[in-house]
This record gives structure tokens, C-alpha cells and sequence, in this order.
């Protein structure tokens, strides 16, 4: 499984309530305090990432079960200005930071006199701002130790192989100082291994939550209208955290899309949460289907056919022999696997093949 999505604000904006509601739990605890999380909330609990092709798989092949593929969420502690220097609970932050794969950003964009503002002022784009120059400022200073490390080494020695580390940490540092993110310079397809491997905090990919009052949930505010408009990305969702925990407490699916629409809300948001993160990930999906079971299963783009199968256990890449492959189009334009193989385009295909985004795979392997 990929790393977990880490979801951070500031102090009071909603992320434990985000957090029990994509969880559907109560691991996080929630109250009117700044710094009410501490330690990091990691649910066991893994939460399913939606998957329409998936459904229309195992709908062609009668599948008696459906696995959806599956994230994992850490509701990280809040943070303020000065956590790159330790304020508040900056250290902590910052180490739970790095183990995520996808920020999970929760902005206040509602008005409630009665929960606390660690700044006294609803100011959703003075918010993004702080947890964004705090990333940066994070990442300046592990840039500058690292720089002076490898000055040292690289005056030292000619030709040092440590050069282009050390050309490529100056540009990120220049890049910090004009208020930029380093993940906006067009790195070369040889750069980015070294790249990803500075892992750079503010390089990490975001998804903003603007999290409204439940009465603003279905049509936003002045507030979200604001933020969309200063985000310029497509990578927000508009909702209120607070109205998607109270409609999980209802045991059936059809009380909850009731009492979501009380409130204009046509159909839970957590769905789209959830897969505007495994958007991001930037990870190609497969499917493994059969009348027992349809199932999703995801995979490093460029990974081969081999090397992908140990999503599915290790057997799969040490005793690989061949995979058949189905191109999902193929599989359900024709309307199953029989139909494929009648029209010649089941193709076998040996270990270095490299997986396509939502190919259909069947494994031979030795006994």
C-alpha cells in the first residue's frame, strides 16, 4: 500500500471531524482548543477509493465480491506560524509531515463565534498561506545543512559525483527564496529520481478542503469563492466535514443521503475527497477479475508486468512465468473475456512488458 495522506491545518479547522468521517470512527478526538491533536491520529482503518471502472467489471463478469483499492489517513497535528522552528507542536508536525504520500489541506471557510480561531480572524487565505510558507521555510533549512555538507565535499574533491546534488539543492533554495514551490521547476525525467529523493515537503501534492457551515455545504460561501478563485487549481472540494460525520451516524446508506439532503447536499463528498487523493498519487491502476472476486490493485507507472505483481504477493514476481492482458476498453466494449480472446486481443505478454493504466491481468506463475 502507498503512503498515507496526512491530513493538516491550522489549530480548530475541522481535520479530527474530516478525519472520523472518512474513517467512519471516532479515533480522533474533537474539541474547542487549539492543539486538541497531539499525537497523530493513523487509522487502521483503511477507506476504500472509489472506482467506477472497477464496478463495471465485475458487473460484465458477474463477480460474486468487489475489493476496492485503499488509502490510509493520519490526522496530523495542528500547526501555526513559527513550526519550522518548533512553535507549537512544529517538530512533531513536521516529522509526521514526511511520511505522507498527499496533503490532505482543511481550511476554515465558515463563521462560528463559538469555535476558536487560533489568529481571533476567519482569514482562509492568510491560512493556506502560513501552512505553506511553513513547508518552505521546513524545507529551506534541511536545503541549507545539506548544502553546507556537501560544499565541503564537493571543494574537495574534483569532479565530484555530489555536483549535481549540490547544483540541484541551489536551485530549490533560489526557487524557496522567491516564494516558489521547487516541485514548479521542469525537472528532466533524469532529474526527478534525484529530486524526489531530497523529499521536499512543499513538493508534496494538496488537496484543499474548504470546510464550510453545514447550511453553506452545497453551494459554498464568500469564503470558498475566494479561495477557489486564489487556488487556481482544480484541487479543492467544497463541503462541510462537520455535516459529512453527523450523516455517518445513521445506519443505512438512505437515512444518510436523507439527511444530507436537508441541506441541498446531493450525495456525500467523501467520495470525491477520497479520490481527488488518488488523483494525485500519480500511481497506475490494474485489475485482477474473475466470478469469484474483482478486485483493484495499483502500481508505480512504468512498473512491468512482473514487478507489479508483487501488489498481489511476492510468488508473483519470483516465480513469474507469463501474463495474459486485457485492455479495459477492449474487455468492456466486447463484454468479457471470452469475447477478447475470440477477437485476438488477449495478448500474452512476458516479464518486461510495461503495465498500462487499467489493464486487466491474469498471472501464470511456477507451481
Amino acid at each position: 500500500m502507498f503512503r498515507p495522506v496526512g491530513i493538516v491545518g491550522l489549530p480548530n479547522v475541522g481535520k479530527s471531524t474530516l478525519f472520523n468521517a472518512l474513517t467512519k470512527s471516532e479515533l480522533a478526538e474533537m474539541a474547542n482548543y487549539p492543539f486538541c491533536t497531539i499525537n497523530p491520529n493513523k487509522a487502521d482503518i483503511l477507506v476504500s477509493i472509489p472506482d467506477p471502472r472497477l464496478d463495471k467489471l465485475a458487473s460484465i463478469c458477474h463477480s460474486e465480491k468487489t475489493v476496492y483499492d485503499e488509502m490510509q489517513f493520519i490526522d496530523v497535528a495542528g500547526l501555526i506560524k513559527g513550526a519550522h522552528n518548533g512553535e507549537g507542536l512544529g517538530n512533531q508536525f513536521l516529522s509526521t509531515i514526511r511520511q505522507v504520500s498527499v496533503i490532505l489541506h482543511v481550511v476554515r471557510c465558515f463563521d462560528n463565534t463559538d469555535i476558536l480561531h487560533v489568529n481571533n480572524k476567519i482569514d482562509p487565505i492568510n491560512d493556506i498561506e502560513t501552512i505553506k510558507m511553513e513547508l518552505q521555510l521546513a524545507d529551506l533549512s534541511q536545503l541549507q545543512k545539506q548544502r553546507e555538507k556537501l560544499l565541503t565535499k564537493v571543494r574537495s574533491t574534483a569532479n565530484s559525483p555530489l555536483k549535481p546534488t549540490l547544483q540541484m539543492i541551489e536551485r530549490c533554495i533560489d526557487c524557496i527564496n522567491n516564494d516558489k514551490s521547487p516541485s514548479t521547476i521542469p525537472w528532466t525525467k533524469d532529474e526527478m529520481p534525484l529530486f524526489k529523493s531530497l523529499q521536499l515537503l512543499s513538493a508534496i501534492p494538496v488537496v484543499y478542503i474548504l470546510n464550510t457551515s453545514n447550511e453553506e455545504a452545497a453551494k459554498g460561501n464568500h469564503y470558498t469563492k475566494e479561495v477557489a478563485a486564489y487556488l487556481n487549481t482544480p484541487n479543492y472540494v467544497v463541503m462541510s466535514a462537520a455535516l459529512e460525520q453527523e450523516s455517518i451516524l445513521f445506519d443505512d446508506d438512505m437515512s444518510q443521503k436523507e439527511y444530507l439532503e436537508q441541506y441541498g447536499v446531493k450525495e456525500s463528498a467523501l467520495n470525491r475527497v477520497v479520490t481527488a487523493c488518488s488523483q494525485l498519487l500519480g500511481l497506475n491502476t490494474f485489475y485482477t477479475v474473475g466470478t469469484n472476486e474483482a478486485r483493484a490493485w495499483h502500481t508505480e507507472k512504468g512498473s512491468t508486468v512482473q514487478q507489479a505483481g508483487g501488489q498481489i504477493h511476492s510468488d508473483f514476481v519470483t516465480k513469474f512465468i507469463k501474463a495474459e492482458v486485457m485492455h479495459y476498453n477492449d474487455y468492456v466494449e466486447l463484454g468479457g473475456e471470452e469475447n477478447v480472446k475470440k477477437a485476438g486481443k488477449l495478448y500474452v505478454e512476458g516479464p518486461s512488458y510495461v503495465c498500462q493504466n487499467y489493464d486487466i491481468l491474469y498471472y501464470h506463475i511456477r507451481k
